[in-house]
């Protein structure tokens, strides 16, 4: 939002996201991500890539979704999460617990003007159901604001936040549709 940076991932399964700084070149830099645990400074290896990422309105923090894979005996467990990066620590936050297996949270994106709300998918394998879901950072509190079928739907607020906007699938005429839902002040 400042203009002075880019965040990137490539198409590759890297579990990295390239920072540019379009101001001064030599800073950009590479942060390498990682799952960290309940143990101080350390960090599990099960990150495969980032994917959906959005800045906070002032660029100081980059909310990400990442998909992780562990491996279990002969098969894996794999799962989407979020996670914030503290741009200025190279620190990663995990906003959520650990879901139950078949439970994804992708598709983050952060409020326009109030830093404190981040929207994001919340996706239930078994039932084949697609929730969106708005959870304020600062006081963990979360709430459904609706359901969109058994597809992503990667929401975002407008830019005044008094809407929610996502992508919705019609499956009788089998598009792609945006919808937009107004917000409670």
């Amino acid at each position: 939002p400042d203009g002075t940076k880019l965040a990137a991932t490539t198409t590759y399964e890297d579990a990295s996201i390239f920072i540019l700084d379009l101001v001064d070149p030599d800073r950009s830099r590479i942060v390498e991500l990682s799952s960290p645990t309940t143990q101080d400074q350390i960090e599990s290896g099960i990150v495969r890539f980032a994917d959906a990422m959005d800045w906070d309105p002032r660029s100081e923090f980059l909310v990400y979704d990442a998909f992780n894979s562990v491996s279990v005996e002969e098969s894996s467990l794999e799962y989407w999460d979020v996670n914030i990066l503290v741009l200025e620590d190279e620190v990663i936050i995990p906003l959520f617990p650990p879901q139950a297996p078949g439970f994804h949270l992708g598709n983050p994106s952060f409020a326009n003007t109030n830093e404190s709300f981040i929207v994001f998918d919340f996706y239930d394998e078994a039932q084949e159901l697609n929730q969106i879901w708005v959870y304020d950072i600062f006081t963990g509190g979360a709430g459904r604001i609706t359901r969109t079928g058994r597809f992503y739907s990667f929401p975002s607020f407008s830019p005044d936040d008094e809407h929610l906007v996502f992508e919705t699938f019609n499956e009788d005429r089998q598009v792609l549709t945006i919808e937009r839902i107004p917000l409670e002040p």
